[in-house]
């Protein structure tokens, strides 16, 4: 196991790595998400009602294949 040095963490800066960035642009995205749509419909449930509604007779093999 590596130790941290205090020079390092002195150092870090969270908004120069991408994990984090992606992280906060998810919780953006889904806060705003949850303003425009609400709270009851969640995100992966929207997905697949759209693609339900946009590809009629659509079997829940390619349903899967498109989420």
């Amino acid at each position: 196991m590596t130790s941290v040095k205090s020079q390092d963490l002195e150092d870090f800066e969270l908004l120069d790595h991408v994990g984090h960035l992606l992280r906060r642009a998810q919780q953006i995205a889904v806060a705003a998400y949850s303003q425009e749509v609400g709270r009851d419909l969640r995100p992966r449930q929207f997905s697949l009602l759209l693609a339900i509604y946009q590809q009629p007779g659509l079997h829940q093999v390619e349903l899967t294949e498109l989420i």
